[in-house]
C-alpha cells in the first residue's frame, strides 16, 4: 500500500513540474510528435553619442554600463556607442569618464533606442 501511494505521489510531482509533458507526447494528424517552438527573447539596441556638455565636442572613451549587469561599452573616438543585448523593460544606464560628471538614466526600452547625452566637467 506504501510503494501505490509513494507511486502515486511521484507521479502527481512529475505532472505538477513538467506540464508540458503530456503534451509534448501527443501527435498531430502525420501521427509525429507535436513540437513547439521556444521563443527566443528579444533585445533591444541602445546607441547614441555623448558630447561635452559645454564644448559640444565628442567624447572618447566613456564608459556606458547597463547597471545590474556586465553589459558594457565605450565610445568611439567620436563619441558614438552602441549598447547590443539590452532586455526590454526598465533598466538604469551609467554613463562616467574621468574629470566628468557621471550621469544615470533609466530607461524602458521597448524597441530600439538613440540617447544621445551630454557630460558636464567637474
Amino acid at each position: 500500500m506504501k510503494r501505490i501511494s509513494l507511486l502515486i505521489s511521484l507521479v502527481c510531482a512529475v505532472a505538477l513540474f513538467m506540464p508540458g509533458l503530456a503534451s509534448a507526447s501527443e501527435s498531430n494528424n502525420s501521427g509525429a510528435p507535436e513540437v513547439t517552438e521556444a521563443k527566443a527573447i528579444e533585445t533591444c539596441v541602445v546607441r547614441g553619442r555623448i558630447i561635452d556638455y559645454k564644448t559640444s565636442e565628442s567624447l572618447a572613451g566613456v564608459a556606458i554600463r547597463v547597471c545590474g549587469s556586465e553589459k558594457s561599452v565605450y565610445t568611439d573616438l567620436d563619441g558614438n556607442y552602441v549598447l547590443t543585448g539590452v532586455i526590454p523593460g526598465k533598466c538604469e544606464i551609467m554613463v562616467n569618464m574621468i574629470s566628468y560628471e557621471s550621469k544615470t538614466v533609466i530607461l524602458n526600452p521597448e524597441g530600439n533606442l538613440t540617447i544621445d547625452l551630454s557630460l558636464n566637467r567637474k
